[in-house]
């Protein structure tokens, strides 16, 4: 492949069996996909580790969205620096002189009694509600693990406390999200921001007397096991900087890629980054009780 000249590798050289992968790989009716992930692979790959391309072929869905999501920084003039080893976390750059650190990761339905069904299995349940308390739980572990793994990068003298961590979380890679829609609230806020249902309370005449997102701060596994769905108020998450989400997937990305982002800022984190910081998509944080979720202004 040739590009302003220089040849450049394909991104399909994985001979793995991964059903998704050889599909994309092979079949000419996902020729659009594939031409989609070769157009973004040909500005990501100096920044990618050097197994990359096998382990896109082990793991599309994950592999899609560290490659998405860099190439979205570097839309947003995030300086990346290219990595020489797989070790640390997946992304470097500076923001006015701020060391910036974020990992990614793209959870999947699971497993076991809180597992998120399938759109298969879904289609033939009798309960056609959407799981959405399984996705946050599922988020909730996501962010749980990253969160562990940079205080590990921290005692390896990796990454500072003096720096910016940012979890970034994508949905795509479990079928029920695209049901849910993130609205009227996006569930990666239900998961770290505290909030639960939205309610309205009636008097005995009917009358609208109160509404609004009831507060829930913690969901429950099915073994009873409490998850915190309130992190962004814990101190014991100042570490973590924020979590940038998108629902983007390798078999549904967006129409106009990037637009969909959504940054949370953690109100209680040691290192903050400013608002609006990418550009585009939204932008949520907390200003006195209320978070507030706003567009970015200069969004495309």
């Amino acid at each position: 492949m040739l590009v302003n000249g220089s040849t450049m590798s394909t991104l399909f050289t994985s001979t793995s069996n991964n059903a998704d992968y050889v599909s994309i790989r092979c079949k000419s009716r996902f020729e659009p996909i594939k031409s989609f992930c070769e157009t973004i692979w040909t500005i990501y790959e100096p920044f990618a580790d050097p197994d990359f391309q096998e382990q896109f072929g082990q793991q599309p869905h994950q592999r899609f969205w560290e490659m998405y999501l860099g190439v979205q920084l570097l839309s947003m003039d995030c300086k990346l620096q290219p990595k020489s080893s797989a070790e640390g976390p997946d992304f470097y750059f500076q923001h006015d002189g701020l060391n910036v650190w974020v990992e990614a990761v793209a959870p999947g339905e699971g497993e076991g009694d809180d597992r998120v069904p399938t759109l298969d299995d879904h289609s033939k349940s009798p309960d056609k509600r959407i799981p959405d308390e399984k996705i946050i739980l599922r988020f909730a572990n996501a962010i749980s693990q990253k969160h562990n793994q940079f205080k590990d990068y921290i005692d390896k003298g990796l990454v500072s406390t003096n720096d910016a961590c940012i979890i970034a979380v994508n949905g795509g890679n479990i079928d029920m999200v695209y049901f849910n829609y993130d609205y009227p609230l996006p569930l990666i806020m239900k998961t770290v921001c505290g909030y639960g249902d939205y309610t309205v309370r009636f008097d005995t005449e009917g009358n609208i007397i109160d509404q609004g997102y009831s507060m829930r701060t913690e969901l429950f596994k099915k073994s009873k096991a409490p998850v915190s769905t309130n992190i962004f108020r814990d101190p014991n998450y100042s570490l973590i900087t924020g979590v940038l989400y998108s629902s983007a997937s390798l078999l549904a990305f967006p129409p106009t890629p990037g637009a969909e982002l959504l940054y949370v800022h953690n109100f209680v984190a040691a290192i903050k980054m400013p608002r609006k910081w990418m550009g585009k998509g939204r932008d949520c944080w907390k200003s006195n009780n209320y978070w507030i979720l706003e567009v970015n202004n200069s969004a495309p």
